[in-house]
């Protein structure tokens, strides 16, 4: 049987998600267009990044991200942020129905 989720850790952990993706959030989608190529610096996958300013915030949006049923990729630095990826056509899609409302 599935825990049960406090439904106010839920929205919690909803409107984290919500505020972090408007601050520094960025989806992104395969290219038609690019499909065909063999060029290994194009990545043809869905991916979801959050960006935030240090490893503990990182943290806590990948603990809000599990709590809302999704599995994130590992954080890592990017230039002056962490990046919390998402991965997957499902999750991202799923994602950005939550972020867009």
């Amino acid at each position: 049987m599935a825990p049960q989720i406090d439904p106010a850790k839920l929205a919690l952990a909803h409107q984290l998600l919500f505020d972090a993706y408007q601050a520094n959030g960025h989806v992104r989608y395969p290219l038609e267009t690019r499909a065909g190529e063999a060029n290994q610096s194009y990545r043809k996958g869905w991916e979801a990044r959050i960006g935030v300013a240090d490893n503990k915030t990182a943290t806590r949006i990948v603990q809000a991200l599990k709590r809302c049923g999704y599995a994130p990729g590992k954080p890592y630095k990017h230039g002056a942020k962490v990046r919390v990826p998402l991965y997957g056509f499902e999750q991202v899609s799923r994602f950005v129905e939550l972020v867009n409302g």
